[in-house]
């Protein structure tokens, strides 16, 4: 179980987790063409196997940071 400290940190990296995406997709939203769509670079950046890394990279942080008792 985590004691107040620890559920204060992981609330506080979770929010700037949210501030973090909110401005990468405000500057994803700058390629955006509506008339061609998204570049095929920035496709890139979104295929489904980069968020799987960016999800399993956000676990193995978190697992270290708050390991189980």
């Amino acid at each position: 179980m985590m004691d107040g400290q620890s559920v204060e940190t992981l609330a506080f990296w979770f929010e700037d987790l949210l501030k973090a995406a909110r401005c990468v997709q405000e500057d994803l939203m700058r390629f955006y063409e509506p008339d061609k769509g998204w570049p095929p670079h920035i496709m890139a950046l979104m295929a489904p196997a980069d968020y799987d890394t960016v999800l399993a990279n956000a676990k193995r942080m978190l697992a270290r940071e708050f390991p189980r008792a």
